[in-house]
Formats: C-alpha cells, structure tokens, sequence
C-alpha cells in the first residue's frame, strides 16, 4: 500500500525546503570555486605610512584569483596587520571582481630617547611604530633613567616608558599646551611644556586634578619672564617658581 505525499503535508513542504537548500548550497559551491566572482582588482585605502605596493605586494598572490564569496580573508587581514603601524583592517567586496582593503593606521605619539642611538616611534598604546634614523622633534620625546629596548611591532613593556606614554595619551582636552618632552624615573614624571614651562607631575595619581591644576596655574601665570617651573606633584599644595 503506497502513501502519496499530498502537495500541501508537513513532508511536502520539508522537501522542499531541503531541495531549495541543496540548490542554493551547490550554486553557492561553484560560485566559490569558479572564476564568475573571482577577485581581479585589489584597491587599497586609509593607508599614509604603509606604502600600497608594499601591502599589495604581500597580499595580492594570496588574494587575486580567490572568489569573492570565499568564507575567510583572514589569512590575507593578518598579513596585512604585520605592519607595525597597520592597527585594523576591514574588507570590502565590491562585485563581480574588486575587494578593497580599508586600513586604519596607529598615529605616532612620541619618541623613546634611546642610549646613544635612534628613537623609537611610539603609539598612543605604547606600540613601537618604526626605528627612527634620528629623534623627530615633532613629537614629545621620552626619555627615561633606564633604557627599554623594544623592538619594532611589540609594546614597550618598562614601566616608566609605559608611564610616560600614558601621560601624554590621556592629556585633557581642556589643557591646550602640547609637552615637548617627558622623562620618568621610577614613575616620577617631570615635562615641558610648548613654550618653556618645566612642570614637575610626580606619578600618574590624581591625574586629572593635577592637570586641572596645572591648567590654571598656566593661566595665571602668563606674561612672566624667565623660567617658569610649576609642580603639581601634591596637588593640593601646587608649587610655582
């Protein structure tokens, strides 16, 4: 005795379901494995201090021929975050034949005054950007009593370079007078100031009252000659001289 499966049962409508399924599955399979989606054309963007030869150099033989609809670029992103100053990557599939690589960059922040020898550009993370030929005097230049070696592509681990970076990562807005050199030793944090000020900071406690502090000590004290050295160590009894 045979049992037909009427057009509108719960098994009709499951094979369905499971055909549609399949049929989509097997177009989806090929699209990945033939050339309709394949990528051709790899454009690159965000980027300022990685040149886009050097990235599409190293990831294009691994990218150009892939289809579009392949499941992972992973591969290809973590190639590309390699560089030092590469601090993200996303991916975009512009159809039939382009991807389009958006890379979001570290942004220098300061200089690691090694012994006798180059800087280390540093980012807001304490990530080491690049070894410089020489300091570059646009950025605040750190300086501690004992030397970090770090290489390039990791984060400098020596608490004192770590506090100096913090120091100038977290500035406030508020305080519109940019630091041209910072040097701690053993967490006491001593600067300069833009145009001239020496302040004394002491460590990294009470951050944002020390620098409310300074702030308004700075403003008080426009217009006087000489050095100006201000020490904000113990906030609460602020030292000028």
């Amino acid at each position: 005795m045979r049992f037909p499966i009427r057009t509108g049962s719960w098994l009709w409508r499951g094979f369905l379901v499971l055909l549609l399924a399949g049929i989509i599955g097997g177009v989806l399979f090929w699209l990945t494995q033939s050339s309709v989606l394949a990528i051709e054309d790899i454009q690159v963007d965000g980027n300022q201090a990685v040149p886009t030869e050097q990235i599409l150099d190293r990831v294009g033989p691994v990218l150009k021929g892939q289809s579009l609809l392949s499941r992972s670029f992973d591969n290809a992103v973590a190639m590309i975050k390699e560089f030092p100053y590469v601090e993200s990557v996303d991916l975009e599939k512009d159809y039939p034949h382009t991807l389009i690589i958006h890379v979001h960059e570290y942004r220098p922040l300061a200089s690691l005054q090694m012994d006798g020898g180059p800087g280390l550009l540093l980012a807001a993370d304490g990530r080491v950007l690049e070894n410089q030929g020489k300091i570059d005097q646009k950025y605040p230049i750190i300086s501690t009593k004992n030397q970090c070696p770090t290489k390039v592509g990791q984060t400098v681990s020596c608490p004192d370079a770590r506090a100096a970076v913090q120091f100038l990562a977290d500035v406030p807005v508020s305080f519109n007078a940019g630091f041209t050199g910072v040097s701690v030793d053993g967490g006491d944090i001593s600067a300069t100031t833009g145009n001239g000020v020496k302040v004394h900071f002491g460590t990294l406690d009470d951050y944002d009252l020390k620098f409310e502090v300074l702030r308004q000590l700075m403003i008080r004290s426009v217009g006087q000659g000489g050095q100006l050295t201000i020490d904000v160590s113990v906030p609460d009894r602020p030292v000028t001289r």
